[in-house]
């Protein structure tokens, strides 16, 4: 089809509509950040359309809350690759000079070519004919650097980094810290926090100038990270920051929910961006321990209060993979713990069962499934592992043990059909859950419980990257608990625990003389 030539007076209307059209967002969008972070999206994404989410429209709502005055110390905890850089980085500074090009912005990043290219995208979208025609008479650039700019009305940005950049000298009615802590160098290098918090300490508080408002913006890593130090530093001064904590699911007792969040226990946060499998894949990447911090925004100290990382010990993962069980002690008894969840069997909630072999005082796990199980399933999982322990080791006597409470009710009176040394545990015969774990750790403290994996005895250390993810799961989960997002397999560890202790069996220290130790593969 050939080109309908156009016409000088349809021309002239289109330019009538588009001056018109400009006037109109000229004067509205300064008045909504949402709508002008939409309208300008496709000039810094020209070839992305635009995702529309509702933790765009928080994030929106809460920075022009703090251009309001309304707030004037926001922190914003969020996974990496959710838009955050765009939005508060980028956009917002070019939408507050729509408002005040006198506003002096002061931004950081953990790296200062970052720190650039943000303020530089920042910059380009307001040096765009879409931007000039709107508000070109506003201001004008005096100089137009990528890690300094400023304009004709007093108004100015200037980037860094933490913690090795200088902020002598300057100050800013906006400060933006955006990843003030490079997560990798964090993993590698523990000093990185403290010498970041340190720089926070030396840095910003000569930076504001009033009225002022700090935006601090990342992924949690630690309980010692910017935004904790942030919050500490501000507690002792009588401060108050606003928090809007959007993890990657949804977990409705999470100790910092935002009350507006409008997804149900488990909800990704942008599906449409990141789906089931890809945030599987991402939270997988992470280990368990990083994903709780990065992703869910729930940091932890990596040395638990109640079950410490260094109490365990472990046996080589590969008498696991290889079913080579010979080369571990000789076992009286093998022991089936199991953790239902307090729903209907018709639900589909965590499960945990848990094999056991105990040697004397000593407890080696054999195998662990958990996951989301209805009935039927935990019904057939506890059956196949009983069957698989029997055979494997027959010499020796066999437990299950079930809280008679939720569907385990239903599950005891089933399984006692079917195989024998079915126990049934009464519902917090040992108290709450906090009570049970910490009835339970003398044997772990002890050094009793050993694991497939790598660290002591056989291995100098604990490595979670060179042990089995289940496993170094299931240690995660124990050392920050009760705070950990699942706990169920703490609960079936601590029900095995408190069973073997009412009977007796008596911790006994690792350096016992005369004890028969795993021995590793050659």
């Amino acid at each position: 089809m050939s080109e309908v030539p156009s016409s000088p007076l349809l021309e002239a209307l289109y330019q009538v509509r588009s001056s018109q059209q400009a006037s109109e967002e000229a004067e509205a969008l300064p008045h909504s950040f949402r709508a002008f972070l939409e309208a300008a999206w496709k000039e810094i994404e020209p070839d992305t359309p635009f995702m529309p989410n509702w933790h765009i429209d928080a994030i929106a709502e809460h920075l022009q809350a703090a251009s309001n005055g309304e707030t004037n110390r926001l922190q914003i905890w969020i996974p990496r690759q959710s838009g955050k850089s765009k939005l508060v980085s980028v956009l917002w500074p070019a939408w507050e000079w729509t408002r005040e090009p006198r506003l002096k912005i002061f931004s950081v990043s953990y790296d200062l070519a970052l720190a650039g290219r943000n303020a530089t995208e920042s910059r380009d979208l307001m040096m765009r004919p879409w931007y000039q025609q709107r508000w070109g008479d506003k201001f004008n650039f005096v100089r137009e650097g990528e890690r300094y700019f400023d304009n004709d009305r007093g108004g100015y940005r200037i980037s860094t980094s933490a913690p090795e950049g200088q902020a002598l000298g300057y100050h800013g009615h906006r400060i933006l810290i955006d990843d003030a802590i490079n997560a990798h160098k964090a993993e590698r290098d523990s000093d990185i926090i403290e010498d970041t918090n340190r720089w926070y300490d030396r840095s910003i508080p000569g930076t504001r100038q009033e009225p002022c408002v700090e935006v601090i913006i990342m992924q949690r890593l630690s309980e010692r990270d910017i935004a904790a130090h942030a919050l500490d530093v501000a507690e002792r001064s009588g401060v108050e920051w606003t928090i809007l904590c959007l993890p990657e699911r949804y977990e409705h007792d999470h100790p910092q929910v935002w009350p507006g969040d409008p997804r149900k226990e488990g909800d990704l946060l942008w599906p449409a961006r990141r789906n089931e499998q890809q945030s599987n894949e991402m939270a997988a990447s992470l280990l368990a321990f990083r994903a709780a911090g990065q992703m869910q925004q729930r940091p932890a100290s990596r040395e638990g209060e109640i079950l410490k990382r260094d109490w365990w010990r472990f046996y080589d993962d590969r008498i696991r993979d290889k079913e080579e069980w010979s080369r571990l002690p000789r076992f009286g008894m093998v022991v089936i713990s199991v953790d239902t969840p307090l729903k209907d069997k018709q639900s589909s909630d965590n499960v945990a069962c848990q094999c056991w072999g105990i040697s004397g005082a000593d407890r080696y796990l054999l195998d662990m499934r958990l996951g989301k199980m209805n009935y039927g399933l935990a019904k057939r999982t506890v059956r196949e592992m009983a069957l698989w322990a029997r055979k494997r080791w027959r010499g020796c006597r066999h437990q299950i043990l079930i809280e008679n409470a939720g569907y385990g009710v239903e599950l005891i009176t089933d399984l006692k059909r079917e195989l024998t040394g079915v126990i049934k545990i009464s519902p917090g015969q040992d108290g709450s859950k906090v009570m049970r774990a910490e009835a339970a750790s003398d044997g772990l403290e002890s050094g009793n419980y050993f694991l497939p994996g790598f660290g002591p005895p056989w291995q100098p250390a604990y490595d979670e990257h060179k042990t089995p993810s289940d496993v170094a799961d299931f240690i995660h989960n124990a050392a920050v608990f009760p705070n950990a997002t699942h706990d169920d397999d703490v609960d079936a560890w601590s029900q095995l625990g408190n069973w073997l202790r009412d009977k007796q069996t008596q911790p006994i220290r690792t350096s016992q003389p005369r004890r028969r130790l795993p021995v590793p593969l050659r």
